[in-house]
């Protein structure tokens, strides 16, 4: 379909208003189809304020909130509201809050889940994983939502159970899965207060996993649940075992003490909690142990126990530790979503608004890793995805006043993105962490570059 902008037979005033749309936030505006525009066209239209926020441009606004989380949607308004008068796309005062409100109220939230989909589709094709060609990797994480207190929010997600009283606020979990090593957003599902990454898994990756999938996860994802669906869509798993799993009470066969054969089944808990799974009878896994970064009071290592259906013959125990090195890299990227974006800052006051601001988030990340990839002499997996989101920032407000020189600042904007790439930290695979006050062995006298050889080598 065409754009309005794309018809000459339409007034004047027409191609204004879909300039006013366009410029809203110009650095994304290629990556939205022009399908979306069309089908947004024919809903919500009524009074001027709509007329003026119609649902395509409340859309791209809800957007370019995402990428300021400590700003208000009022504030974002304004700054856009001031290109719109200088280039003749607005005439008149800015709307109100309350308008403002009323507007984000009838943007459907069907175009925001249809833009995720469209833009979980680019991102799928940038994963290719040279240490494991054989599967697509894949991994889920979530947060949890801190609420606006109104009744629509309390009626809908309700509370923690621990919270008494009139001052409680409603809460929500937003649980996603990314794919490795392109880091995209393939798929969401947003839950009540009582749900977690932890119970939330079961009844999402039915829809995601297909046969040729690894799944890697904390601790979190390694409960028989989740791995009893991962192992009935045919997909394989290598996650971080529970703390409360006991590998020696299991053991089927022993291979080392750094690998073992092991046999699962559902407790009563599992079976109680989850009536509407059928899980198997058992499942049989391996336990494999090895040494990776930890904090010092483990003396700089920790040795940690994964669980794995992969065959023994074709996945190692060194060659498992490899794809294991993985997990933290996908722990820093559901922490840019988390932190970086803010995706746990909600101010909408409805459900469908907290879902439609969840999938804005989640949409801009998509974004960010497009960027990155189309980044020329940058490696995907060592670029920074805060230096991507401040110049997509600087370029989207240069972009709105400048649009002829597109070309121009979209290679600053890469220029930008270029100077301040991750430095590749080898051997290291978990976060840091912060020090104890006392150092518990005399080890740590030593240099700490003497330390570091010495973990290395030992």
């Amino acid at each position: 379909m065409m754009s309005i902008a794309s018809r000459p037979d339409l007034p004047e005033a027409k191609l204004r208003l879909d300039l006013a749309t366009r410029l809203v936030f110009p650095v994304v505006e290629h990556l939205i189809p022009e399908t979306l525009d069309a089908a947004l066209l024919c809903c919500c239209q009524g009074e001027w304020r709509f007329d003026l926020l119609s649902p395509a441009r409340m859309l791209r606004l809800e957007l370019l909130q995402a990428c300021r989380p400590h700003q208000s949607f009022q504030e974002t308004l304004r700054e856009v509201w001031q290109t719109w008068r200088l280039t003749g796309a607005v005439t008149g005062a800015i709307p109100s809050s309350a308008a403002l409100a009323q507007a984000r109220a009838r943007t459907p939230l069907w175009a925001c889940e249809t833009l995720f989909r469209h833009t979980a589709s680019l991102v799928a094709e940038l994963a290719r994983q040279p240490l494991c060609p054989e599967f697509r990797l894949l991994s889920v994480d979530g947060i949890p939502l801190v609420l606006p207190r109104t009744q629509a929010l309390l009626d809908h997600f309700g509370t923690t159970s621990n919270q008494r009283g009139d001052n409680y606020y409603p809460q929500a979990t937003a649980v996603w899965v990314v794919q490795l090593p392109g880091r995209g957003v393939l798929a969401e599902w947003l839950g009540s207060a009582n749900h977690s990454d932890q119970n939330v898994a079961p009844r999402l990756l039915p829809s995601v996993l297909r046969a040729s999938d690894l799944v890697l996860g904390d601790a979190h994802i390694g409960t028989f649940p989740n791995l009893s669906v991962i192992r009935s869509a045919g997909a394989s798993f290598l996650v971080r075992a529970p703390a409360n799993l006991l590998p020696e009470k299991h053991v089927l066969l022993r291979h080392s003490e750094a690998e073992l054969e092991i046999r699962l089944g559902p407790t009563y808990h599992v079976r109680t909690h989850y009536p509407d799974f059928r899980f198997p009878d058992h499942l049989d896994m391996r336990a494999l142990r090895f040494p990776i970064p930890s904090c010092d009071a483990c003396n700089g290592v920790e040795i940690a126990t994964f669980l794995t259906d992969l065959p023994r013959n074709l996945f190692p125990l060194d060659r498992a530790a490899a794809i294991a090195a993985l997990r933290w890299d996908q722990e820093t990227i559901h922490g840019d979503v988390k932190t970086r974006m803010g995706l746990g800052d909600i101010r909408s006051q409805t459900p469908a608004g907290v879902h439609r601001e969840v999938f804005a988030h989640l949409c801009c990340a998509n974004f960010l890793r497009t960027l990155l990839s189309n980044t020329p002499v940058l490696e995907l997996l060592n670029s920074s995805f805060t230096a991507a989101l401040s110049a997509l920032r600087q370029a989207n407000q240069q972009l709105r006043l400048l649009p002829a020189r597109q070309p121009e600042i979209v290679q600053v904007l890469q220029e930008m993105i270029c100077t301040q790439h991750i430095a590749v930290r080898p051997g290291r695979s978990e976060p840091r962490k912060r020090r104890p006050s006392k150092r518990p062995f005399p080890y740590f006298t030593t240099p700490r570059s003497l330390w570091r050889q010495a973990r290395k080598a030992g």
